[in-house]
């Protein structure tokens, strides 16, 4: 119950989901986190139906991930794939679409 106050009070987005897709057919892999969206039930039938991914309220798992890119409010996490096989190349397509590069939480 405090964290929900905390969490509330603190002026942090609060996460509404997380997307872990499937490989996309340009070889990316992802993890969306969403948060504050009130289209919530629209991604996460996207996910499902388009991305081909596993929806979950919880966010992204982010061990494996080489960093992400804020998209707005949503942070996107790219995972090791033929596209995006290192950190350069992850960090490189956030600059490409001119946002915010994100270390993983370590």
């Amino acid at each position: 119950m405090m964290a929900v106050l905390l969490t509330a009070c603190s002026g942090e987005p609060e996460l509404a989901g997380s997307c872990a897709t499937g490989m996309t057919e340009d070889g990316v892999l992802l993890c969306i986190d969403y948060y504050d969206d009130v289209k919530i039930d629209q991604k996460r039938q996207v996910c499902s139906a388009v991305m081909r991914g596993a929806w979950s309220e919880r966010a992204c798992a982010t061990g494996e991930a080489l960093g992400g890119c804020r998209a707005g409010a949503n942070v996107v996490w790219f995972l090791p794939s033929p596209k995006h096989p290192d950190t350069t190349a992850a960090r490189a397509e956030c600059e490409s679409q001119d946002r915010t590069f994100l270390a993983t939480p370590g």
